[in-house]
This record gives structure tokens, sequence and C-alpha cells, in this order.
């Protein structure tokens, strides 16, 4: 369409949606359709706003009245021979930087784009470019992500050099003395611009601050964060065993000491899926012993086992509860065993024939040569059911990732990216 009216992409959404100029129709795919007779309107206006017409002025007539405005300034003011009308003069200084942004956004070039921007606040001012520069190149993007034109990634690459070329030229503006300080990290909306899918949250934390009360007064994690998209909840077994001198360990469950205020807590299999039931979150742990590296085979036995218990109990508690916020929570299992492979595959087993959701291995990558970490991986998943999830669990570098994926691993978490 551009090719053959001599117009560029964004000149003619703005003359179909604000002046309406021509209206297409649209496919089952919200592609465009322009019929021939809206092709000529389009060229005939390309070539009367040429000589000097407002668009606002002719976009609406009729298009016998458009060849003939068409004829009598082809008449009054021939071309040169070899030449043809340029469409520039009809365009805008912003809409020509506008099109040069969406053409550096097709291309990812995050140098392109910034120097458009720079140009562009020289040019128009601050105003100016948010008003004829900013706000269109917005609403461009979307129309154009919605065409199939650019992906999601076009967009979020857009937002990321935009928040950052815009955060640097507000830099200058004066700031009121003793204005409080405020650190965010990570908005809701930027989760999004990453990508992200699914999020990870952890019961130990949420369950001492902000506490049960908060979340089950605004509906949960998915609420109380603005995120609505999955949540995996891990059990916080990790965070309570890492504990140590302030935690005992017994067949009931695991008593420690808050590291916020000392006050005493008791974390069972039955009570961590009460707390995540009232977080919300779409993935749900067990409870389970991380059991450190390293380890005897006896203790590792002993650990291995009683996850194994804590499992049975965990699913019962899953299974006779429900979900608070109408939608479902899926139960996960996690295997032990450190590094001895026949506990491995004990574990993986046991889980297995209890018919969870999907399944984890823990207990990797605490300290364990590289070489133990993977073969513990290949026995476990050579014993898991192929149509559940396989998640690793704490395990963060492109190295790993790569490899456990190689290995039949789905899903991995991390607090690497993090710090």
């Amino acid at each position: 369409m551009s090719k053959r009216t001599g117009l560029s992409p964004h000149v003619i959404r703005v003359w179909e949606k604000r002046y309406q100029a021509v209206e297409p129709t649209r496919t089952n795919t919200n592609r465009r359709l322009y019929s021939d007779a809206e092709i000529e309107r389009l060229s005939l206006l390309r070539d009367i706003t040429n000589s000097g017409h407002s668009i606002g002025n002719v976009a609406g007539l009729p298009t016998e009245r458009l060849r003939q405005l068409a004829h009598e300034t082809l008449a009054q003011k021939p071309t040169a021979r070899g030449t043809t009308p340029t469409v520039s003069a009809s365009i805008s200084p912003g809409a020509v930087l506008v099109e040069e942004c969406i053409e550096a956004v097709k291309a990812l070039n995050p140098k392109a784009l910034q120097d458009v921007l720079v140009r562009g606040s020289v040019l128009l001012r601050m105003q100016g470019l948010l008003q004829t520069v900013i706000a269109p190149l917005a609403q461009a993007l979307g129309e154009l992500w919605r065409e199939g034109t650019i992906t999601a990634a076009h967009e979020h690459f857009a937002t990321a050099v935009l928040r950052t070329q815009l955060g640097q030229m507000t830099k200058g503006f004066a700031e009121p003395d003793n204005a409080p300080t405020v650190i965010i990290c990570t908005p809701a909306g930027q989760l999004h611009e990453l990508g992200a899918q699914i999020i990870l949250g952890n019961t130990y934390h949420l369950y001492l601050r902000p506490g049960e009360e908060v979340l089950s007064s605004l509906g949960g994690l998915h609420h109380f964060m603005n995120w609505n998209k999955p949540i995996l909840t891990d059990s916080g077994g990790f965070q309570v065993f890492s504990l140590k001198d302030l935690m005992k360990l017994t067949e009931e469950g695991a008593r420690f000491s808050s590291h916020l205020d000392g006050s005493r807590h008791l974390f069972t299999p039955e009570r961590v899926i009460e707390i995540q039931r009232c977080i919300g979150s779409d993935i749900i742990m067990q409870f389970d012993e991380c059991t450190p590296y390293p380890s005897s085979q006896n203790y590792a036995r002993e650990s291995m086992e009683r996850s194994l218990r804590w499992a049975e109990r965990c699913k019962t508690a899953w299974k006779t509860s429900s979900g608070r916020y109408g939608h479902q929570q899926f139960l996960f299992g996690i295997g032990q065993g450190s590094v001895f492979l026949d506990l491995r595959l004990r574990s993986i087993q046991e889980l297995a024939a209890m018919d969870l959701p999907g399944y984890a291995i823990g207990g990797t990558c605490v300290g364990e040569p590289k070489e133990d970490t993977w073969a513990a991986i290949e026995t476990v998943v050579a014993g898991l059911p192929k149509d559940r999830p396989h998640y690793m669990m704490g395990t963060g570098t492109p190295e790993d990732l790569v490899n456990g994926v190689i290995r039949g691993i789905d899903m991995f978490d991390c607090v690497m990216p993090t710090r």
C-alpha cells in the first residue's frame, strides 16, 4: 500500500483514523484491505496536499472533487521533467520522526532510536516531542503489533529505550529541596515489558511479611502486586532449614525463630499448604527438607523419607481444601536424595506414584560437584512421568539452563538474575 501510494504507513494511518480519508475493510486477522478506489483517493490526496492544501480541508471531499483539484493543481504547477512530487511537504516534522522511530524499532536498533529522540527534543522541545512523536509512536506501534507487523519483543524494546531516554532528558529538571527519596523495584508493568511469563514468590518471606491477613484482605498475591499471570511459590523449606540454630526439626514439622523479630513459628506440611492457599499462587510446592551437602547416606535417606511422608500430608491437605480466589492451584512434589542415585530414584518413584500435577528436583546445586548434579538429574528425569512438568530448583546459570533442558528439565528458578 505504501509503495502504491507513495505515502508512509504512518501517514496512511493518520489520514485514515484522524481524517477518515478512507475506510478500508479488515480481514479476520485484523489486516487492512484497501480497494482500488481507496488507493486512488490516497494518491489524489497525496498530490493535493503536496501542492499546499491542508489534509483536514480536503480529506472529506468526494473522489470526483479530488480529481478536479488534482487536475487543477497539476495544470497550475507542473513538475519538472524527470522529477516526482514529494510527500515530505505534507508531513509534519513529528510525523517524519515517528516514521524514523518505527524503522529503528523494527530493526531493534537502540542507538538509531535514541538519536531520533534526541533530534526530536532539540527540534520540537520536550512538550512537542511528547505530543507529536512519543504519543503517535505508541499508538502506531500498538497498531503494528495488532496487524502482526511487529512482535511483542519490538514493543518491549521500544518501551525500554523510550523510558531510558526520557529519563535522561528529564534529569536536568529542578528538584525541590528536601524531597522524599523513593526506591522502586521492578514495578508490575516492567515485569510485562521484560516478557516474564511466571514469577516466583516465597512462602516463608510472604508469611512473615506482609503476612496472611494483608494478603487475604487484598485478594491474594496476584492482586497485591497487580500481576495477572502465573505465580509459583516455594514452600519456604529451604529458608527454614537455612536458619540452622534458630530451627528445630521434628516429624511434625519445623519450629523456627523469625529472622525479623525472633518470634517463634511452626511450619508443618498442612500449615504450609494453608499459607499457600492464602497467597493464591498457581503452583504450590510441598513442604520438604532440603538435604544439605555434604551429608552421609544414612542422613540423606532419613531426610528423603521424611520429605516423602510430608509430601503425602501435603497432598491430603491440598485435596481436602480449596482455593480462595476462584482459580486452581497445582501441587508439585519435590524429590530429594542428595548425590546418592539409589535414593534419588526411590524418591522420584514414590512421588510419581502420588500422581501429582508436577514434580521438582530439590537439593541440587548446593555445593556438590557438577558431575554429581547431572548424574542425579538424569536419574530422576528417567523416572518422571513424561506428561508432567519437570522443575529443577535453585538453578540459574546460562550453562546450567542449557544442560538442564538437554536432560529434560522444563522449569528453573534462581535468585541470580536479581543480584
